[in-house]
């Protein structure tokens, strides 16, 4: 992926930031603080993501050692920053006994960085700009490779790196003519030019990477002899293998227990079995897998058992949310209108258009004609299509990009107002606004409209019990089942969202449950005792975590389903889950549940989007679903940002 002028404008100018706490404090390294790239000018110097410092919203994301001669990570951290830029010589290192460790376990500690010569981060050379790829690690892969190569080749060095970390905690290690492991010739005798220190310092990396240091000294003999024959060396004698051994026992190992950090995060979705689709039958979803077409052949099958689900973001995200929603009564009202969007809208839609609904919500809070139903009515649609008839629109019939709905031309003209959207091209806006009309449909938008301008009643019944230092998911639920659009699912949504407590049942995740045998309050309307009714709800929850799925991994288990059909748009698939035992007491069942999810498969399009616009690379991880439930993380388009970004603070090659 090649990194655009305008991202990398906007990069090289983010340091530290006011809204994230400082740097943790190790205790290996209590002096070690946070610095700016340019106060490190001119040492040699071995960076990583830190994942700490990220994950408990600290600046100092990107980790920082001192480097051996030869590029390896030496001793203690010595600082933390945001953004670094490297020169020559450059090294990418990675332990690939350690990756593999991480993939095994879910156990994630420090063997991954790249190492430089420290420079200064704004003189970038304008012509350069475009030669710039993003560059990632992945346990998976077990070395650095490019983003945009399907072979994922190894990067070894490059002439110049960019590692930045943004507000959001969000990392882009960016090289510049990176050199792959395929350009790099071996040495025929390498022996034959090193020294012992040289040999010593070589092997010792080599070990330590592999994960081979011993403290028993003839183990670590034997060892060297060995390494040293498996890398191509001739035989040493005896004594110059006991005296580099012992020298090697000073040595560090290039995992860091004090870098121990967040499992699994970045891993990807465990190993897909196969599932052979039956021949279509009579009876519940489990027995109608497919078309008759789709019959005997083989789909891939996602394990959801709670042991599966790994330790995707929940713990991390959703604390956030839980504090961020407490802090006014717009952030509330807005996650509850987060809530309203994922219903009947696919992820991928959901994503791309909700920041620009709040906009538009925001733009049109005090506008009675927006906010009232009659603003959908014939007059003022009729005055539109006597001002733009779609149906005739020479600009935009046939090139796909057609408003959806009269509703969807309305919101345009709305999102005129406002400058940015004036200075798009046509087609992205009436995308948009296809988008906006799309996500608001489902309960209306007049409910939208109609929630947000009580958000500081809904906030005042809901701030009391959210800020108890005993929350009752009850008294929370029954809340939110008081809120039009709200249903029972969704309310339980709308209350793990919140506390961290209960969850979403929903049509489908109910039927993958239950299958035929539905708990009735699933499918029962709204009661006059709200209470009680979340109270049975609760029940069909409990009965769910004691097989497995509480909160954390009812949560989890729908982000595996997103990432999954994320990484494979319009896919079919077969999913394997437990499920309570019909007979009281009883253990729960391994079910497989064929192409649970049919009707609402992602369309390819529909993800392409969706990664353009969220700026997404790499496969999608439950984690990184979970990060986008926070509603306040949800970018624009990179596009719309960075042209508002040089419009608005004059970024441009002439102040380099």
């Amino acid at each position: 992926m090649k990194i655009s002028k305008s991202d990398l404008l906007q990069i090289i100018r983010e340091a530290y930031y006011e809204s994230l706490k400082p740097p943790r404090v190790v205790p290996t390294a209590p002096e070690a603080a946070y610095v700016e790239g340019d106060e490190l000018i001119g040492q040699r110097v071995w960076v990583h993501t830190n994942r700490t410092n990220r994950n408990e919203g600290r600046n100092g994301m990107v980790g920082i050692y001192k480097s051996s001669p030869r590029g390896t990570r030496v001793g203690s951290p010595i600082a933390y920053t945001n953004v670094i830029r490297l020169e020559p010589p450059i090294r990418f290192q990675s332990s690939e006994t350690g990756a593999k460790q991480i993939v095994k376990t879910g156990k994630r500690t420090l063997v991954a960085g790249v190492s430089g010569v420290a420079t200064n981060t704004n003189e970038v050379d304008p012509a350069t700009l475009s030669e710039f790829e993003e560059v990632s690690f992945h346990p998976a892969v077990g070395h650095f490779f490019r983003v945009t190569d399907s072979e994922q080749e190894e990067v070894l060095s490059g002439e110049e790196i960019y590692f930045h970390a943004s507000e959001a905690g969000d990392w882009k290690l960016m090289v510049r003519g990176a050199v792959l492991a395929s350009s790099v010739v071996p040495e025929e005798d390498p022996a034959q030019e090193l020294s012992k220190d040289d040999l010593m310092t070589m092997v010792s990396e080599v070990m330590a990477e592999e994960g081979m240091l011993t403290d028993d000294m003839e183990d670590m003999k034997s060892l060297w002899q060995k390494t040293l024959l498996d890398m191509g060396f001739k035989p040493i004698p005896p004594e110059d293998v006991a005296e580099l051994a012992e020298a090697t026992q000073l040595s560090l190992p290039l995992t860091d227990p004090e870098e121990d950090e967040d499992p699994e995060e970045t891993l990807p979705l465990s190993s897909l079995g196969a599932y052979k689709v039956p021949e279509p039958e009579e009876g519940g979803p489990e027995k109608v897998p497919a078309k008759v077409k789709d019959a005997g052949r083989e789909v891939p099958l996602v394990s959801l058992t709670p042991g599966a689900l790994g330790k995707s973001g929940f713990c991390k995200y959703n604390p956030q949310i839980n504090e961020w929603v407490k802090e006014s009564p717009e952030n509330l009202a807005e996650t509850i209108l987060f809530v309203y969007a994922t219903q009947r809208t696919d992820w991928p839609t959901v994503m791309q258009f909700f920041p620009h609904l709040m906009e538009w919500i925001n733009l049109e809070d005090s506008n009675a004609e927006a906010a009232n139903p009659s603003g959908w009515s014939a007059p003022r649609n009729r005055k539109m299509r006597e001002a733009y008839p779609m149906h005739k629109s020479s600009g935009l019939v046939g090139s796909g990009t057609g408003f959806g709905s009269p509703k969807a031309y309305l919101i345009s003209r709305d999102l005129l107002k406002h400058e940015h959207y004036r200075e798009m091209p046509t087609e992205e806006l009436v995308n948009i606004s296809n988008g906006i009309s799309k996500v608001s449909a489902v309960p209306s938008t007049k409910t939208y409209f109609e929630l947000w301008s009580q958000r500081q009643k809904i906030y005042d019944n809901m701030i009391g019990p959210l800020k108890s230092s005993e929350t009752n998911p009850l008294d929370v639920m029954a809340i939110f089942l008081s809120i039009k659009g709200l249903g029972l699912a969704k309310a339980g949504f709308a209350t793990q969202m919140v506390t961290g407590k209960l969850g979403c049942v929903d049509s489908i995740n109910s039927r993958m449950f239950y299958g035929d045998d539905i708990p009735k309050v699933l499918s029962r309307s709204k009661p006059k005792d709200l209470r009680a009714f979340a109270k049975e709800y609760m029940d069909v929850l409990n009965e769910l975590a004691d097989i497995g799925y509480d909160s954390q991994r009812l949560w989890d288990f729908w982000t595996k389903i997103v990432a999954f059909q994320i990484n494979h748009p319009g896919e079919y698939y077969a999913a394997e889950l437990l499920r309570p035992s019909k007979e009281k007491g009883g253990e729960a069942e391994l079910h497989v549940v064929p192409n649970l999810s049919f009707r609402k498969l992602y369309p390819d399009k529909a993800v392409r989007n969706y990664r353009a616009r969220m700026g997404l690379t790499g496969p999608a991880t439950g984690a990184s679903v979970s990060g986008e439930h926070r509603p306040w993380t949800n970018p624009l388009s990179l596009k719309e940002l960075s042209s508002m970004i040089e419009k608005e603070i004059d970024l441009s090659l002439d102040i380099l």
